[in-house]
């Protein structure tokens, strides 16, 4: 008899942990399919900020003459992939924050630019995807810090090691500012 309660015991931890395991691993896998989404929707609107901003870049140049040193920092940038790392990202994200930074400052001393309607819904265009940007990139982290929290922790962390889940980098576009 206690051979049997000492079986069923036994036999209910071992269910226990096979569960935890399954469920543990789904939990890993359905965080994993939200980051990726939100890697996506990131590419997404990095893309489209791009192509606002070349198409705002065109605008100017056909209102306004632009100095010859302004024209050089506008340059046009390639298209995020999707296989791009996070730094690659980032470092993307600056550079379009660069030269959004100079077509900001080429407005406010040249105003009679926005007289031009298809210049001024640019202009709103980019601030738009702009914060849609910032609202995309904190859905992302949120996402990452809840999974980092997982791999790291007791005793989650252990079927992350088993199963190859790693700690997934954030996306920290003012921390690499600060770096250069």
């Amino acid at each position: 008899m206690p051979e049997l309660i000492i079986s069923i015991s036994l036999g209910l931890v071992i269910l226990l942990v096979l569960g935890f395991g399954i469920s543990t691993k789904q939990s890993f896998n359905k965080m994993m399919i939200k980051i990726e989404l939100s890697e996506l929707e990131l590419d997404r609107i990095l893309s489209v900020q791009r192509d606002v901003l070349v198409e705002m870049i065109k605008e100017i140049l056909i209102h306004q003459e632009i100095p010859e040193s302004n024209i050089q920092t506008l340059t046009i940038l390639d298209k995020v992939e999707h296989q791009s790392s996070m730094v690659d990202r980032q470092i993307y994200t600056l550079k379009m924050t660069d030269i959004m930074d100079v077509i900001h400052a080429y407005i406010e001393k040249n105003k009679a630019i926005l007289d031009h309607q298809k210049v001024t819904e640019l202009h709103e265009s980019l601030l738009e995807s702009h914060e849609q940007l910032k609202a995309a990139r904190r859905q992302y982290n949120a996402h990452v810090s809840y999974y980092n929290q997982k791999v790291i922790v007791f005793p989650s962390s252990l079927i992350a090691q088993w199963n190859k889940f790693y700690k997934r980098p954030f996306f920290e576009v003012d921390t690499l500012k600060k770096e250069e």
